[in-house]
């Protein structure tokens, strides 16, 4: 089994300075980008696994209406063109109502709604022969009290290859270590799939956390065999606002981030520079 991680640090070149600087070497990309705007020759890789998170500015009403078909069909054939294969993850965070144009509020109407949205776009990918593997992402809790299970979301088999979440910890939210969250129903219901298991985002808050000390563990937690299945890491490293303040902001954030990784690398097998 080969294992994956990436980082993304608020641009695509972003990455490649980070391990200049760092002296650390990933293995994937994840790059953001609105289906009707992709500009997909100009992604730079470096030869990495590339992850492209595809955003549509339209409801999934607005999927089924064909709105967006002549978007995905073209990038579908630059990705043929291009000749490598190439990580969809659309309708990310689709659980969480009020977040993006597509997300739903778990009603039966609107999950399956999602569903049909989902493999409307699985099949144009397909129609043209896109070398595309399709991840499917949900945030790892529903908003609210009632918590509805994945199973219930899941598009199916056929429409997906590797279930995720975006898992952070915020201000208000209970201050707690990833391999925490994961162990609260997340991971479980996400390695019961039977698919490769991904984390598409994830980070922590500097406020009443001890972040660099959360870094590093996060990433021994997910180099153990407790998390066998998770074979995609990618870190969000971004400051949003001062509730989602996810970047590395001090020399001790950045030096706890880099000796985890290195150390979920060996374990893992991603090939490193060696160490300054």
């Amino acid at each position: 089994m080969r294992f994956y991680a990436s980082a993304f640090c608020g641009t695509d070149a972003a990455i490649f300075d980070f391990e200049r600087q760092r002296r650390i070497v990933f293995n994937a990309v994840q790059v953001y980008r609105p289906i009707n705007s992709v500009g997909f020759n100009y992604i730079a890789t470096r030869g990495k696994q590339l992850q492209i998170v595809t955003e549509f500015p339209g409801t999934l009403s607005d999927i089924l209406d064909g709105k967006f078909d002549d978007d995905v069909r073209r990038l579908g054939r630059d990705i043929k063109a291009g000749g490598e294969e190439v990580w969809i993850r659309q309708l990310h965070e689709f659980n969480y109502a009020g977040t993006y144009p597509w997300c739903i509020d778990l009603s039966p109407a609107s999950i399956a709604l999602f569903k049909r949205a989902w493999r409307r776009i699985v099949s144009l990918y397909r129609e043209v022969g896109a070398p595309v593997r399709f991840q499917w992402c949900l945030q790892a809790k529903n908003p609210g009290k009632v918590q509805v299970p994945y199973s219930q979301l899941y598009p199916g088999d056929d429409a997906v290859d590797a279930v995720g979440v975006d898992l952070y910890i915020n201000p208000g939210s209970k201050l707690v270590s990833l391999k925490q969250r994961l162990q609260d129903g997340v991971y479980s219901q996400l390695a019961a799939f039977g698919k490769p298991v991904f984390i598409g985002e994830t980070s922590c808050t500097d406020e009443g956390l001890d972040k660099a000390g959360w870094m590093r563990e996060a990433w021994r937690d997910l180099a153990s065999p407790s998390f066998d299945s998770i074979t995609t890491v990618n870190f969000f490293l971004v400051d949003k606002d001062p509730r989602r303040w996810w970047g590395l902001n001090t020399a001790a954030e950045v030096k706890g981030f880099v000796a985890g990784y290195r150390e979920y690398a060996e374990a893992r097998g991603i090939a490193q520079a060696p160490a300054s």
